[in-house]
């Protein structure tokens, strides 16, 4: 973000769920089939950047818990030789999802099964 805020801003949304505008509310076109929303008191951020991320391991979340990282990554290899191509699957879906859910637009993700490549495609 370069410019300062934009008090009362406006964004319109394409039938795509893509920007196609913003700036104040009115220099913004306003089409007739479109619907207002007014949040008042609320500020619209760029999508925030997870840079590394292991979505397709979401479902071992508080499942491996030791205070040691050499014990914790060994849990975590053990956990990992059990699970199937499918289940990572599911849990990178899991992941995708939560991002999103939290604002996160964009991540850099590390992962071995190829499970978040299927999740977005």
């Amino acid at each position: 973000m370069t410019g300062p805020p934009i008090p009362n801003g406006s964004v319109l949304v394409d039938p795509r769920g893509r920007i196609a505008t913003l700036g104040p509310e009115e220099s913004v076109p306003r089409p007739p089939d479109s619907e207002l929303l007014r949040y008042p008191d609320a500020a619209l951020l760029p999508g925030l950047v997870n840079a590394h991320t292991h979505l397709e391991l979401t479902g071992l979340r508080g499942r491996v818990r030791e205070p040691d990282f050499f014990q914790w990554i060994q849990q975590i290899r053990r956990a990992k030789e059990e699970t199937r191509d499918e289940t990572y699957l599911e849990w990178a879906r899991e992941g995708v999802r939560e991002a999103w859910a939290y604002g996160t637009t964009t991540v850099g993700d590390t992962g071995t099964s190829g499970g978040v490549v299927r999740a977005l495609t």
